[in-house]
Parts: structure tokens; sequence; C-alpha cells
């Protein structure tokens, strides 16, 4: 969560600034990834999507306005034969009016593609297998998981603010509770995505894993920190390196980072920062141009098993924690209140979507999901599935 000391100065403005946005709220219902979901939505364009994924019929135009199928028609004709990207979902959120369709369109065009919707249904079936152990009061152990190392790397600010989940103090308790071994790498609480980089690649090549098999799990800008730690890495480290999954990663960067920068705003944060002792470095890195120019210049070693875990909320399942920022993101096009989804995606990857969640993932179940996460990365990589 991008919260600093020096934002804080800025609380007591909040309410009014909520108080300025608000959102069509309309009622709407239908299926993504094959479950029920029931929510509001920004446009009716969007209701009508939700409940019909495929155009039906063949009529264009009623009494010379476009039907909401032919729409939908034409929005596919347009956009799926190009890459799926920011661009294409800011843009496609303007032609239709409402970022809602964008993220279905993102959801619905991911469900297509085979090799993704089968890790999306092994996760869920994992899920269901983690829900029912739990239930008989027993834990989920898999074979195999023994071989596996799982080190966590938390997101920024994770020790001074871990009431923001990004320590992932729960995952790792909830896997060791269900018999894998993990650790987590002490990265610095704010410093910039190089300086951690440098730290998680140093960790790794540390004598003691000789041998190991490892799994990474990172959140939000912690997965920033493990894309540059790969890219850097020496070949006889990156062999250690078996699976990564990017809880919320913000791998091109975030927006909200970019609302500090400017003539007028970065000094008065600057001076804010030195009156709070805090470094604005950190946050710095996080912005979008330099993210997007450090992503684009790193690759992934192709043995890696990448699974990014991208939360995928409409208008009417985002948190009041994330509203005000969620809000203002909708200018670019689909995001989680922290994140562009298509930025979150990752080259060679296999996303899971978590949808009716924003960047913060609730409370609710995350133990459940990072076991069965794990479950999924130790299966495929043992070859069960």
């Amino acid at each position: 969560m991008l919260a600093t000391p020096a934002m804080r100065l800025l609380l007591p403005l909040l309410p009014w600034l909520a108080s300025c946005w608000s959102l069509p709220a309309i009622p709407a219902g239908g299926e993504l990834l094959g479950r029920p979901v029931a929510t509001d939505v920004d446009a009716e364009v969007a209701r009508y999507y939700l409940a019909h994924p495929e155009p039906e019929g063949c009529a264009p135009e009623l009494d010379g306005v476009p039907t909401f199928d032919d729409v939908i028609r034409r929005m596919h004709a347009r956009y799926d034969a190009r890459a799926l990207d920011r661009h294409l979902l800011r843009e496609l959120a303007e032609e239709t009016g409402s970022v809602d369709f964008a993220t279905m369109y993102f959801v619905r065009r991911l469900e297509r593609d085979p090799a993704t919707n089968a890790f999306q249904r092994a996760f869920e079936v994992e899920v269901e297998n983690v829900h029912a152990a739990e239930a008989r009061g027993e834990t989920a152990p898999i074979p195999g998981a023994e071989s596996y190392l799982f080190l966590l790397v938390p997101g920024w600010l994770w020790r001074s603010h871990p009431e923001t989940g990004g320590d992932l103090q729960v995952p790792l308790e909830s896997l060791r509770a269900h018999g894998f071994r993990v650790e987590r790498i002490p990265t610095l609480d704010n410093v910039t995505v190089e300086e951690n980089g440098e730290l998680v690649a140093a960790f790794l090549a540390e004598p003691r894993f000789a041998g190991e098999r490892i799994v990474l799990v990172s959140a939000s800008k912690g997965s920033q920190e493990v894309h540059h730690a790969l890219g850097a890495l020496a070949p006889e480290f990156a062999e250690r390196v078996r699976g990564w999954v990017s809880i919320g990663g913000l791998m091109q960067g975030s927006p909200v980072a970019d609302w500090v920068d400017g003539p007028i705003v970065w000094p008065l944060y600057r001076l804010a920062c030195l009156v709070v002792r805090f470094d604005p470095e950190g946050l710095r890195s996080m912005m979008t141009a330099p993210s997007i120019e450090r992503f684009e210049s790193l690759a992934v070693p192709e043995h890696v098993l990448v699974l990014p875990f991208i939360a995928v909320p409409l208008s009417g399942q985002v948190s009041s924690t994330l509203w005000i920022r969620y809000h203002r993101l909708r200018r670019y096009g689909p995001n989680d209140g922290q994140s562009l989804l298509a930025d979150e995606l990752i080259p060679g990857g296999f996303p899971v979507l978590e949808l009716g969640t924003d960047h913060r993932f609730g409370s609710d179940g995350i133990e459940t999901k990072t076991v069965a996460l794990a479950r999924v990365v130790v299966g495929t990589l043992e070859g069960r599935r």
C-alpha cells in the first residue's frame, strides 16, 4: 500500500475528496470465470456484458441505434488481435464509456487462453482442497513440498506498516502450518527497487542455498525487486529459482506514485519527507516511467514457472480503503486501486485471477489462497499437472 508519513498530512482532506467523486451504481448479475457475480457496475453496456458474454442475434442496430450485442461484437473484432496491455484496456474503456466493461474483457480474454485457464482452474480446485482439509481440522500437505524452499519478498513499508499485509506474515505462517519450508527475505523498508533487488539477489546467492529448489513469493513492490534480481542474477544462482508467485505485483510501477511527481508537488513532498525523516526515493522508484523502462529491460529465466496473482475488482467491489485511488486510476483504465491490471502481467507467466477484491486482497481467506497457489506450483513443478 502506497501510504507514507508525509502522505498522512493529507488525510483530513480525504472525506472531502471522496465526496467529489461518484460513479453510476447499476445493479448487475452474471458470470465471470464460471462463477456467479452480483454487484454494481458503471454503465448499462457493462451490465449487459456481464449477463451476456456472447452477442445474441444478428441485427446490428435497433431503430438506428447500435445494440449492446453489436457493441460487444465490434469491440472483440477491434481488440482481440492486439496485445493485452494498458493501452488496449484504456482505449476500450474510453470507447465503451465503461471501465467495468474493459475489466470484464480483460478477464474473458485471459480465460480464452487454454494454458492460463488451466492454471486458473487448478487454483480453484486447490482452494477447495485446502478448505476441505481445514474443515476436517487437518492441514493440506502435498507430495514433494519438502523439496522446495519458499522465500517471501515483502512489499513496501512492510516493517513500519505491517497492518497493510505487505509483510506477508499471514501467508508465511499458513505455509508453515501446511508443511512448506518457508523463510522471509529481510529486504529494507523504504529503499529503491534496485537496492532491494540487489539484496534479493545476494540472498539467493548465499552458499546455504546450493542445491535448493526455490519458489519466490512476492507482494506489490516486492515483485519489482524480484524481477530486478532475476534479471541481474548470474546463471548459476538463477537456476536455484524454479517458481515465482507475484501477488499484486507493481511490475510497471503505479500511477499512484506519479501523483507526487511535478514541479509543485514534488518539492512539497520532499519537504514533508524531510520533516518526518522519510526517504522519498523509495516511492520515486515506483513511478511508472522508470518502472516501465526497468521492466522492459529485464527477462525472467525461461525455466522459472511464473504465476502472477491479480486482484480484479468491478467498480462495486472496491473497498473503502482504496476507493479514492481506484477512482483516480480509472482515467487509465481497469485497475485494482494501486496498479493497472494489465501492468501486473509478466511475459511467459500464467496469471491467476482473484475476482471481486482489490490490491489489498482483503483479509478473508488469503492464507487459504496462498497455500492453494503453493500447491499449484509444487504440483506443476513435480510434473503432476
